[in-house]
């Protein structure tokens, strides 16, 4: 499974029933009963499409821009979620099942493929290093500190998600 397979899929689950249940806000809304693997294939992909998309405009945004203004495209990125899912479940039924929060831990931790966890946790140190030596020569001294701080906490998310798949590998082997 790919990088963008482990952001999609803890949305999902299948019930008591055996019907795909989506959450599209994760342990905090109701879920969507998925009618057909032709609807649960298209709001996956739809999600896949809008990660990629907003890791790509973000970057060009910091890039060309400056920090600030990959931030001020969360509003655009939640708006064009919020239109999208409307309208590729309109019509779907809603259930009452809740998601938990520790089974999206562990869908996230069971789709990831350790080159992604190992290369995101490489590549944060890097980028870790880069934004201390931006904040020491920035102008904008509160966009670096707020990157290395979500950096960090980026950093201990990446090794959590690293020991909760080693545990899982160890489950399974017993």
């Amino acid at each position: 499974m790919g990088i963008l397979d482990s952001f999609v899929d803890p949305f999902f689950k299948e019930d008591g029933d055996g019907r795909t249940l989506y959450f599209p806000w994760g342990n905090g809304g109701s879920a969507i009963v998925i009618d057909s693997d032709e609807t649960k294939r298209k709001i996956r992909n739809f999600l896949k499409l809008t990660h990629l998309a907003l890791f790509l405009v973000a970057m060009a945004c910091m890039i060309l821009f400056g920090g600030w203004w990959a931030l001020a495209i969360g509003p655009i990125y939640v708006i064009w979620f919020i239109l999208g899912i409307r309208k590729l479940t309109k019509g779907l039924p809603r259930s009452n099942e809740k998601l938990d929060v520790s089974e999206m831990r562990i869908k996230k931790a069971q789709t990831i493929g350790w080159f992604w966890i190992v290369l995101m946790i490489l590549g944060n140190i890097f980028i870790l290093w880069s934004m201390i030596w931006y904040f020491e020569e920035s102008t904008q001294p509160y966009m670096g500190i707020f990157l290395i701080v979500v950096l960090i906490f980026l950093l201990v998310f990446l090794f959590w998600l690293a020991l909760l798949k080693m545990q899982l590998s160890k489950k399974a082997k017993n």
